[in-house]
């Protein structure tokens, strides 16, 4: 959906919130407690979308009209990275009163992990516009803003997860992302996020502190220190998908390839932006640049700052011009942090 038609739905829910309207507006923003799906949502919540998805589209099958299932079920699927069919039923159900902030956050990921970044945005906005202690909402649309280079909107963004959150790492964190691709000392700011971590805190909060500092030495260039990292931060968090594809990007700097590729190729990955075009620089490495370029034009997201390095990057071991390509990335002004340079092989 483009950003001026959801804006429009937007405007039209404060028109009706004016006009009165409080009941359909408050179901938007907050399910109520009587939801008789209440513990089938609670399942995905926890991380457990696969219990409850069965359930709602058995639901769904018998009452085509019931739009909590759809959107319970649409939960699920995003959770579950079947995003496809979840989009489908998204776009059924948005109309209905059962449309939540956790059904547009379940939108955002999936337009994320598609490529469609403005109506990811789009979706994270109307999410905290529904509910704007959404907190999640808040932290992937700050992250993603970084990403895409407006840092801007993304301080503002943090000021805001700073003032809802008084015992959180999650600022924390994303200042050290976004200092890495602004180039302004990220180490202080990692620093400072480790110094706040202490044995109580949460083991995703220890798996982030080890994991930063590996993006950190890969942008010194130091993939022996960056690997170590990775390890660790996995260690203390396995699930975390990113932590194993840049330990394979390590690995692969250090000019083992072939160990590489047995991390990143595993089918237990899930969709990450990181996934095609680490696991391309792979294919590059070990010579073979036909699939490495087929990686590549399966990216949802060709000119997002992985992929078109490693556009350059394949270019480059092909022996092709990559002049246009190092334009591009020059011209994205964000790069700092991450040089075109670091990726070419050892001798």
């Amino acid at each position: 959906m483009s950003l001026k038609k959801r804006g429009s739905k937007i405007v039209i829910a404060v028109i009706a919130l004016m006009a009165g309207s409080l009941g359909v507006f408050s179901v938007h923003a907050n399910p109520p407690k009587n939801d008789p799906y209440f513990q089938l949502n609670a399942l995905i919540d926890v991380g457990q979308p696969r219990r409850a998805a069965p359930t709602f589209r058995s639901h769904l099958a018998s009452n085509p009209s019931d739009h909590a299932a759809r959107t319970g079920l649409a939960r699920a699927l995003s959770a579950m990275n079947r995003c496809d069919e979840a989009l489908i039923h998204m776009e059924k159900a948005r109309a209905s009163t059962s449309w939540t902030a956790k059904a547009s956050h379940s939108e955002a990921v999936c337009h994320l992990r598609n490529g469609r970044y403005s109506e990811a945005i789009a979706a994270w906005e109307e999410a905290l516009f529904m509910n704007p202690q959404f907190l999640p909402a808040r932290y992937e649309l700050t992250r993603l803003l970084i990403r895409e280079g407006d840092f801007e909107a993304a301080t503002k963004q943090l000021e805001k997860i700073e003032w809802q959150s008084h015992r959180s790492h999650r600022a924390d964190i994303l200042r050290v992302e976004m200092a890495i691709l602004q180039a302004r000392s990220p180490w202080v700011f990692w620093e400072e996020l480790r110094d706040s971590v202490d044995s109580t805190s949460s083991d995703q909060a220890h798996q982030q502190v080890s994991y930063l500092e590996g993006l950190l030495w890969l942008a010194e260039g130091d993939p022996v220190q960056a690997e170590a990292s990775f390890g660790r931060a996995i260690k203390a968090m396995s699930a975390h998908d990113n932590a194993v594809i840049f330990r394979a990007e390590a690995i692969r700097r250090m000019g083992f390839p072939e160990d590489a590729k047995e991390i990143a190729f595993r089918r237990t990955l899930r969709n990450s932006p990181f996934l095609i075009p680490v696991r391309a620089r792979i294919l590059a490495d070990l010579g073979d640049l036909q699939g490495a370029r087929e990686a590549l034009e399966s990216s949802p997201s060709p000119n997002e700052i992985e992929s078109l390095a490693s556009r350059w990057y394949v270019a480059r071991v092909a022996g092709e011009p990559t002049q246009e390509l190092q334009d591009s990335w020059n011209l994205l002004n964000r790069s700092a942090g991450a040089r075109l340079e670091a990726l070419i092989p050892l001798e």
